[in-house]
């Protein structure tokens, strides 16, 4: 059986930019925001507050049979291709 392919990609909020013209200050044990002071949230702590995933790709049935005839010119470039 064959089901369909798909790729799920979680990130945290990533739809707007935040530090552009300016980045985030270091504190000596963390980040915090240049304007405000408050403490910018670790990787662990976004990660952990992901609530959907950033982008999604469902590519559906990805099979294709069908035979190489060897000594041919498909048959050189499949190989080729199957040992990069």
């Amino acid at each position: 059986m064959i089901r369909a392919t798909f790729c799920e990609l979680w990130w945290p909020q990533c739809d707007r930019p935040v530090y552009v013209d300016r980045i985030p200050v270091w504190t000596g044990s963390e980040y915090a925001d240049p304007d405000t002071g408050e403490v910018l949230p670790t990787w662990r702590e976004a990660v952990a507050n992901l609530r959907s995933p950033a982008h999604l790709m469902r590519l559906g049935d990805q099979f294709e049979m069908r035979g190489i005839i060897a000594p041919s010119a498909e048959a050189d470039r499949a190989v080729r291709y199957l040992c990069k």
